[in-house]
């Protein structure tokens, strides 16, 4: 009887923990959904200024370049 004591309560104890673990990933998602729901707006209110910046950086790297290959 005592042998068998010790597995009943370590699976208890195994579902509880993978109850818990499966909560706070749910949590975590529903955590994440509400992140996208929040900034996806806005991303996509400013995408057309991110895309200007980066066109203006990789503009300013090629003249940079330009006049690294002039210099040489």
């Amino acid at each position: 009887m005592e042998a068998g004591h010790p597995e009943k309560i370590h699976q208890h104890d195994y579902s509880v923990c993978i109850s818990k673990h499966h909560s706070f990933l749910t949590g975590m998602g529903d955590y994440l959904d509400g992140m996208m729901m929040a900034v996806v707006p806005v991303l996509s209110l400013q995408i057309s200024f991110i895309i200007c910046i980066i066109c203006i950086l990789f503009y300013l790297i090629k003249i940079l370049r330009m006049k690294g290959y002039k210099r040489s």
